[in-house]
């Protein structure tokens, strides 16, 4: 390793460390990453340096195509617009992308930094080696970075499993998205800048992300990887369109299988499946629907009619044995039924046997039953995600009791994997925001805390000398979920937590690096049992001040943001329009809607209402940030605040710009808000209550 100064661009200097990434064959790329040249930012450039060879080399050998240039240069830019840029050969970053300090920055910190450069990397060739025809395909280039991310994570830093994130990360991320009626398909017409920067969302990214991990999955990996070497040698240098990936893709594909005629069901029509499966004796029967919250608009079509030809799996126990056993892939076609002889009856069935493919799995009430009670029974965490997330989401549209799915989280205090604990938690906590009445609310946080506690106990405040990825997340959401509900200031683990943010507000430098990976549950703890004077949020405010870590100013920020006071709230927006503020502008009154609770919606609703221009000043029509602002009232869950909504925003739909899709988003989300409280709330009420006698 080499530090040396540089001339980084006409208008800053900064530091470089420098290194090469070697081939077998003799040939060799050079790598550098620049920073700024302050005290604290040295050290931090090393943690990319090391990774991106590794990643380098895994790219080399998924795509069978090498780096094409024999240098490879990262920058981090304080406050850069976007996350990252993927310049071929010379990538721009924010600096919480792509700077990772060993002593301060916890481990997620870590995995962002690893998952952006290795994002950025995988588009030096789908984006940059072969580029799309039109924006129209724009997924063609950030769906597989985002998919193939996940394969340059796992080469730099193996002992992560980052593969087991990909259903919670991905999958579930975009079908809450997707099962929207205002979603969209992954390939539509562009014609405007908006346009264009509206599809930067999370369609183009983790939509395009799971088909991408679909396709590799009912291919087989060695078919697909194949076919991903075919398509760049055929467009080395040049653009291709998606139909042409699917050609490509075709040439390895088993013979009996159609590749583009597959896949265009997934991609010129929005929406995903839910599948019906039924037993009876040795004969299992699967259908499918489009699965959707809310109503379709009038003019809402699809060339496909909302079929899919969708790949079917299941894991299931066998009567009489103790191992569950795994199915081949069968295939639902559009219009059809598919019938599946057994050879052996099932105490319980899971569809989508590991969370493999896009789709949401119903069944009758006697296997949601099995399912309940044989949840611990199943082996992969990621069939106990995806089993979560298949439940609630039936839920939420009336096609399960939400009892039924409330009882598979009544086992969770055993749950030792993060992701299961996680998406459990997430669920939740979606079903206590149905409730109206504050006794159930209450009561849901009691059982809240109660599955946690044992977790809160093993793992406690101190980190482990050899903790995982996934133990320290899994400490970092137990205890931040724990302390909020608790609602106990006396509460020893509460106490310790204080104890722990006044020791940081006196030594930040040496305090840090003992609560790195719990620091977001230290900042907000802090703030949500603070003083009647505020103390804690003015010593907060105080570090923020004095901060210029980006990735700890967000933290602050949102911390900052979980106060009751309405005059600290006037203070951040207030701070948010200084010439230079502490981060982006829209970050403080975004972070307000989201961390304030109700009355932080409200707020953040009519300040943005009150000083929309100042706003719109700040950000141009085309600028990525609208599409935050906008979605400030999605939290909202009644008639009369969708229509006030819908009435500003109409007001104001030329000065809205790239947040006009988020508009629509936003409604729909409003109408969700309000049939699901009116329809479910008295039944969850209900549950929660038999949970507590």
């Amino acid at each position: 390793r080499r530090v040396r100064e540089a001339v980084v661009s006409t208008q800053s200097t900064g530091n470089y460390v420098e290194s090469t990434y070697d081939r077998e064959d003799g040939t060799s790329v050079q790598l550098r990453v620049y920073g700024r040249r302050e005290v604290g930012y040295q050290d931090s450039l090393d943690y990319a340096l090391k990774v991106t060879p590794l990643i380098l080399k895994k790219y080399e050998e998924f795509y069978g195509v090498k780096y094409p240039l024999t240098k490879l240069y990262q920058i981090a830019f304080p406050q850069f617009n976007s996350g990252a840029m993927e310049n071929w050969g010379i990538i721009t970053y924010r600096e919480s992308s792509l700077l990772y300090n060993p002593v301060t920055s916890s481990m997620k910190e870590k995995q962002r930094v690893c998952a952006v450069i290795a994002h950025e990397v995988a588009h030096q060739w789908f984006g940059n080696i072969v580029t799309m025809a039109w924006w129209n395909d724009l997924w063609l280039n950030e769906g597989f970075a985002s998919f193939v991310e996940y394969y340059g994570i796992e080469n730099a830093e193996p002992e992560w499993n980052i593969l087991d994130f990909f259903y919670p990360d991905e999958i579930t991320v975009a079908m809450d998205f997707d099962s929207s009626p205002s979603s969209h398909p992954i390939v539509v017409n562009v014609s405007s800048p908006e346009e264009l920067n509206g599809l930067f969302d999370t369609i183009s990214y983790r939509k395009g992300s799971s088909i991408n991990w679909m396709m590799q999955n009912f291919m087989g990996s060695d078919n697909f990887r194949t076919g991903l070497a075919t398509y760049i040698d055929r467009f080395r240098g040049g653009n291709a369109v998606m139909v042409d990936l699917f050609e490509a893709l075709n040439t390895a594909a088993p013979k009996d299988m159609n590749v583009t005629e597959i896949m265009l069901t997934w991609t010129e029509q929005m929406g995903f499946p839910y599948l019906n499966v039924t037993v009876k004796d040795d004969k299992m029967s699967v259908t499918q629907g489009r699965f959707i919250r809310g109503e379709a608009a009038a003019d809402d079509v699809s060339p496909y009619n909302y079929q899919w030809h969708v790949p079917f799996t299941f894991v299931g126990l066998p009567d009489g044995e103790s191992t569950p056993r795994v199915s081949d892939i069968h295939w639902v076609r559009p219009g059809e039924t598919l019938e599946i002889d057994l050879d052996t009856t099932y105490s319980w069935i899971k569809g989508n046997a590991g969370g493999k493919f896009y789709y949401i799995t119903n069944y009758e009430v006697d296997n949601w039953a099995a399912l309940g009670a044989n949840v611990a029974a199943i082996p992969e965490a990621s069939d106990r995600t995806s089993l979560l997330y298949d439940a609630f989401s039936l839920a939420k549209v009336g096609k399960i009791s939400y009892g039924e799915a409330l009882d598979l989280t009544v086992g969770m205090a055993t749950e030792e994997e993060y992701v299961v604990m996680s998406q459990a938690v997430s669920e939740i906590l979606g079903a206590r925001d149905l409730v109206q009445d504050d006794g159930a609310k209450g009561n849901f946080s009691s059982y809240l805390v109660d599955i946690l506690q044992p977790t809160v106990e093993r793992l406690g405040f101190a980190p482990g000398a050899n903790d995982s990825i996934t133990v320290s997340k899994m400490r970092d959401l137990a205890l931040r979920n724990y302390l909020k509900h608790v609602h106990n200031e006396t509460n020893d683990y509460v106490r310790e937590a204080l104890d722990l943010f006044a020791d940081y507000t006196k030594d930040p430098g040496s305090v840090k690096s003992q609560i790195k990976d719990i620091f977001v549950t230290v900042t907000r703890t802090a703030i949500l049992y603070d003083t009647d004077n505020h103390d804690n949020w003015e010593a907060m405010w105080t570090l923020l001040q004095n901060s210029d870590w980006e990735a700890d100013l967000k933290i602050y920020i949102a911390a900052l943001a979980m106060t009751d006071s309405k005059d600290k709230w006037d203070k951040m927006i207030e701070a948010s329009f200084e010439k230079k503020p502490k981060s982006d502008c829209y970050r403080y009154l975004y972070y307000i809607a989201v961390y304030g609770g109700d009355a932080g919606v409200e707020y953040a609703w009519e300040t943005l209402q009150t000083r929309w221009d100042d706003y719109t000043l700040k950000y141009n029509t085309t600028s990525f940030s609208m599409g935050y602002l906008v979605e400030i009232p999605a939290a909202f869950d009644t008639i009369e605040k969708h229509n006030e909504v819908k009435a500003f925003f109409e007001s104001k739909r030329d000065t809205i710009g790239t947040g006009q899709k988020t508009v629509a988003e936003t409604l729909a989300t409003i109408k969700t808000n309000i049939e699901k409280k009116g329809k479910f709330g008295p039944d969850i009420v209900d549950w929660i209550k038999k949970q507590m006698m």
